[in-house]
């Protein structure tokens, strides 16, 4: 079963100048987004995956959709580099390329590896100018392809690229 459903949040937030994980967030605390400094509403509940969401969605770092494919699959695999040993971050916005990568991972000697968990259609020229923008500021950084992507019975030219 495929989900296409697309949100405008996040799962992380700022709280007296500490990430905040949504799903470890309460009510009663404030937070505030780690790009663009604005008030963030927490969204938490029995049917949807907690978030924070902003009040005016106006924020340019943090303004893409996301689908339930995309939270669900880069928290499990920031989980599983956990559990090998690493430490990691979600969303951790990176101010010299002014973008917010899926996850960081430290791995030996704190050095770090930029992890993009790829569901939407991207282009190969935004792609290939992300990228560019990781090796160009001397980071690591690897491409994870989810289900759109997954090569059915033929190859089309978008998975090919």
């Amino acid at each position: 079963m495929r989900i296409c459903l697309r949100v405008m949040q996040m799962l992380i937030a700022k709280s007296n100048g500490k990430s905040v994980l949504a799903a470890n967030a309460n009510r009663e605390e404030q937070y505030w987004c780690p790009g663009c400094h604005a008030e963030l509403i927490l969204k938490k509940g029995n049917f949807k995956i907690s978030h924070f969401a902003h009040k005016n969605r106006m924020c340019q770092i943090f303004s893409e959709g996301e689908t339930v494919e995309h939270l669900l699959g880069k928290k499990r695999i920031l989980a599983a580099y956990r559990k090998a040993g690493y430490n990691g971050e979600l969303e951790k916005h990176i101010k010299m390329l002014n973008q917010r990568p899926d996850i960081v991972v430290k791995y030996k000697e704190q050095k770090t590896v930029v992890l993009e968990f790829q569901c939407a259609p991207l282009s190969l020229k935004k792609m290939y100018e992300r990228s560019m923008g990781y090796h160009t500021n001397g980071l690591k950084f690897c491409w994870i392809l989810g289900q759109r992507y997954k090569i059915k019975k033929k190859l089309t030219q978008q998975i090919s690229q």
